[in-house]
């Protein structure tokens, strides 16, 4: 009985009818990049044991749009490879079909939230004080989802901070494109 239920559960994982993690090419982005911090060209032996999988909760399913299909957030880890003086970098994914679209890249200094506002899927989170019009040291930002669109455009937060339009800031940072 055991051996018919591991083998009907291997059929349906290898058949795509049933997904415990994330897609393998998020998989393999997310390894690539926590594995690629340590690569030193003089001496490939000086690093770490590679990484076969995402340390726990780096990849983490998350029905942004509530739509029934897991997106995916990667909270990657907190390390100077991905924190600064800004925060920790926080990606957003968002299931299309098949693929996935990249909502959000940036660094974010207490996560990001997700809910919903009338009917809007929305994001929002504290980011450092310059993405701000002004010098406060909190400063909420939001975005709404466009359905059409599939991208995020800027909304007033919960306490009313607004989108920074001096500060050229958007939902994926620019010092992280071009790294696919």
């Amino acid at each position: 009985m055991i051996r018919t239920l591991a083998a009907m559960g291997l059929a349906l994982t290898l058949t795509g009818c049933a997904t415990d993690g994330p897609p393998a090419g998020l998989h393999w982005y997310v390894i690539s990049q926590l594995n690629d911090f340590y690569n030193d060209p003089e001496d490939p032996t000086n690093r770490p044991p590679l990484l076969a999988n995402p340390p726990e909760g780096v990849v983490q399913a998350v029905d942004v749009n509530a739509d029934g299909v897991n997106d995916w957030v990667v909270k990657w880890p907190d390390s100077s490879q991905f924190c600064g003086t800004g925060g920790c970098r926080y990606t957003v994914y968002l299931t299309h079909g098949q693929n996935l679209v990249r909502l959000f890249d940036r660094q974010v200094f207490d996560g990001l939230t997700f809910s919903m506002v009338d009917g809007e899927a929305r994001f929002e989170g504290w980011f450092h004080h310059g993405t701000c019009n002004d010098e406060r040291e909190e400063c909420r930002l939001a975005w709404g989802l466009d359905p059409a669109t599939r991208t995020l455009v800027p909304r007033a937060s919960a306490n009313g901070d607004r989108y920074a339009v001096t500060g050229g800031q958007a939902p994926i940072d620019p010092i992280w494109e071009g790294e696919n």
